[in-house]
């Protein structure tokens, strides 16, 4: 199956591509929070996460932290993820206005 030209650009095929967007919408969902790589991974891939997804998610989080939708921060010891700026969810191109 043909991947979209910005899914190969971005290195996600459609299965990474939903991830991205289900993550990327529970953090714009509620941006005054941030959420543990853990947490993320259980609301995207479900409890207990498949191990076999793990990879399909963590490139799809990589790919959001590259874009510059998410952020990401070290705290205690854990990952937190949190929402950045908004994106258009079906071309991947931010929202933000420039100057």
């Amino acid at each position: 199956m043909p991947l979209a030209k910005r899914q190969f650009e971005l290195r996600v095929d459609e299965e990474g591509e939903n991830l991205m967007r289900q993550v990327y919408e529970l953090l714009a969902g509620h941006p005054e929070l941030a959420f543990s790589r853990q947490e993320l991974e259980g609301a995207a891939l479900g409890t207990p996460v498949p191990v076999t997804q793990l990879s399909k998610f963590r490139r799809a989080l990589e790919v959001l932290l590259g874009i510059g939708a998410v952020d990401q921060r070290e705290v205690a010891g854990t990952d937190y993820y949190a929402f950045l700026q908004e994106f258009d969810t079906n071309t991947w191109v931010s929202k933000k206005i420039p100057f």
